[in-house]
């Protein structure tokens, strides 16, 4: 950890201890970590919105029912966790200009403001389109190895190795092509990640989010690429709004977390069969 990140450490600490003052630990919270602990249990809430997308995998159709009673459950304390988590990465990532983004999506969510009609004012250009290409492009098995590597770091209990995991795993889910147009910004990306690792570990019943960072740090890149091909060069006060919009999204949502949540575990799978395979018959796996 560096001077500057655990200065952001003790900055953000005493509100985040603030902000979860007097939110019991649950009293299935070590239930709610083992369901993530062997996948073959697994089952979600939001089954009929993914069901027919994989109707022929029996596995990610059980999966579904507890990630989503997981999504449920938590959700009070991730839309907390979100008031605190939003400012912080912004800092990390962008400055004091990045705080401020974050600050300002957090405001909202403390007055109950962030409606549909903030959605399009806050959402950068080019991330809608983004998200959906994410959602519908196959992962490549370094991204299914990334996602392994994510579950691990929500499970672990060493926080040195889930940040190591972490870092490991934004670096496979990006293409060569990606970590070169971004190579400006990646060590803040790196620092705002790692940040939100933290703080989503802080608490056992949030730890499984860590499970969705892949995911965040994919669609940022992608939206930061189509920025810079459209000539606006990615900066990282840019890069932190995006970051902290696909955050908000998942934290605040009990759906997209359901969603992230269970794709990870299905991708996380398909990571440990590419895992096994020798290189030269690795292939794109479905996400």
């Amino acid at each position: 950890m560096t001077g500057y990140d655990g200065e952001l450490d003790l900055e953000f600490e005493e509100e985040l201890e603030s902000d979860l003052e007097g939110e019991p630990e649950f009293e299935e919270e070590g239930a709610w970590e083992s369901d993530f602990e062997d996948e073959s249990e697994l089952e979600g809430e939001w089954e009929g919105e993914l069901e027919g997308e994989y109707e022929a995998d029996y596995f990610f159709k059980k999966a579904l029912r507890r990630v989503g009673r997981f999504a449920r459950r938590a959700a009070p304390l991730l839309k907390r966790v979100a008031k605190v988590a939003l400012p912080a990465v912004g800092t990390a990532i962008g400055g004091p200009v990045g705080g401020m983004v974050g600050s300002a999506a957090s405001r909202l969510l403390r007055e109950g403001e962030f409606e549909e009609e903030y959605e399009a004012g806050y959402e950068t250009e080019y991330e809608a389109e983004a998200e959906a290409e994410d959602e519908a492009a196959p992962l490549t098995e370094n991204q299914a190895i990334a996602e392994l590597m994510a579950e691990a770091a929500s499970s672990t209990d060493n926080e040195a190795e889930a940040e190591a995991m972490v870092g490991a795993a934004m670096v496979a889910t990006l293409s060569v092509a990606d970590r070169r147009a971004l190579q400006r910004i990646l060590p803040h990306l790196v620092r705002g990640v790692s940040v939100l690792t933290r703080i989503l570990r802080r608490r056992r019943m949030t730890r499984p989010v860590v499970r969705v960072i892949p995911a965040l740090v994919r669609r940022t890149a992608k939206t930061l690429k189509k920025r810079a091909a459209a000539g606006k060069p990615p900066t990282p006060q840019v890069a932190a709004k995006v970051l902290t919009n696909q955050t908000r999204k998942v934290l605040t949502s009990p759906a997209n977390a359901a969603r992230a949540i269970a794709r990870n575990v299905r991708a996380a799978r398909a990571g440990k069969q590419a895992a096994r395979r020798p290189a030269a018959r690795r292939r794109p796996v479905a996400g």
